[in-house]
């Protein structure tokens, strides 16, 4: 999620959400040792919190004692953020937001946040208030547009318009295209399907959804 669009992906089981170049930019190993970390710098026993790492110490510390401090709340949220302890970052950022309603960088983790626990509409909300800040961000404005792809009541005909609008921004992006083709093949539209995906396999032909968009185009 750091700078990048999420991607509807393909499975044999059908559709599911992936990650253009990887949720997060940590590999898994500095992910469980930063868990590990934040798990120690939580408890709540009043022990010294032997093997945490003092970075994460003093950032939940900090929140702790420091209520009023922006940076303090934003840098505990981004602790938990980093490891996909969602619910713990929407937290922090909730109240970093409080503290500075218009920060651009916490409305969108809050988006982020809320769609990592698959909570779309709430997520919408969230990109919702990023893009009145910065309407040319492709990437929230391509996440925004696949909460209302992946939402329990689907909305198609939005998620398709809030698509063109990122690609007018950025043409040949290929998570927004991709995303686009794929709304296109759950509407049943083949003709705007086949425009687009022309343009996916121009942008990366080597695209690994291009070979089952395309099945779609001929069934």
């Amino acid at each position: 999620m750091k700078g990048r669009s999420k991607i509807i992906w393909f499975t044999s089981a059908g559709l599911i959400i992936g990650f253009f170049g990887g949720f997060f930019l940590a590999n898994s190993l500095n992910r469980s040792a930063m868990n590990r970390a934040v798990s120690l710098a939580t408890q709540n026993d009043g022990q010294a919190l032997t093997g945490a790492l003092p970075i994460v110490i003093d950032a939940i510390e900090r929140a702790k004692k420091e209520p009023d401090s922006f940076e303090a709340q934003f840098a505990a949220a981004s602790m938990y953020y980093q490891i996909d302890r969602f619910e713990e970052a929407i937290k922090y950022y909730e109240a970093a937001h409080k503290l500075k309603p218009d920060d651009y960088q916490t409305l969108v983790r809050l988006g982020n946040s809320n769609y990592g626990l698959k909570r779309y509409e709430e997520a919408s909300k969230w990109y919702e208030k990023a893009l009145q800040i910065n309407p040319n961000d492709v990437d929230v404005r391509t996440d925004y547009a696949t909460t209302f792809f992946l939402r329990q009541q689907k909305d198609l005909d939005r998620a398709i318009q809030e698509y063109k609008i990122a690609l007018q921004i950025k043409p040949n992006y290929e998570p927004t295209l991709q995303n686009l083709c794929v709304a296109y093949l759950e509407k049943g539209d083949k003709q705007s399907l086949k425009e687009t995906l022309a343009k996916l396999e121009k942008v990366n032909p080597k695209n690994p959804a291009i070979e089952r968009l395309k099945q779609g185009l001929n069934q």
